[in-house]
């Protein structure tokens, strides 16, 4: 069995493209996908949204535990209030998103990956050159 290496056509620190497969090496893990059996691949931006939530519902109790002070501890209540108004406000404008990869495959099979923030432009380059390759695969296998 003579298994020639065939040169890569892309790499960068993501993963390698060759002619028949793929290889992501992200967090530590090795993820190979041959280049047929890949129905899609997209680049995904989610809002995370649940440290939102968290500072909401603290900025609500925040709000709640005032109102019920009495009024003789008046500073206490606007210094609350105030505090409560700031995690309130800052509950709507924080934005984290968490970034993923999306591998489908012809047999259906769904592969996730997490991106870290860090490398998103070098996966948003990865995944256009597959994208690319993927969409020329097809034509390929359509005119055959």
């Amino acid at each position: 069995m003579n298994r020639q290496l065939t040169p890569y056509e892309f790499s960068n620190s993501i993963g390698y493209v060759f002619k028949e497969y793929i290889f992501l090496t992200i967090n530590d893990e090795l993820y190979r996908f041959k280049i047929d059996r890949i129905k899609n691949i997209s680049f995904k931006k989610n809002r995370c949204l649940i440290l939102n939530y968290l500072i909401f519902a603290v900025s609500l109790t925040i709000i709640a535990f005032c109102y019920k002070l009495d009024n003789h501890l008046f500073a206490a209540k606007i210094s609350g209030f105030i505090f409560s108004l700031i995690c309130f406000i800052y509950a709507f404008m924080r934005k984290t998103y968490l970034y993923k990869i999306h591998v489908i495959t012809f047999d259906l099979n769904l592969t996730t990956i997490i991106i870290d923030e860090k490398i998103k432009d070098q996966v948003t380059e990865f995944i256009s050159i597959i994208q690319k390759k993927l969409i020329d695969n097809n034509q390929f296998l359509k005119a055959g």
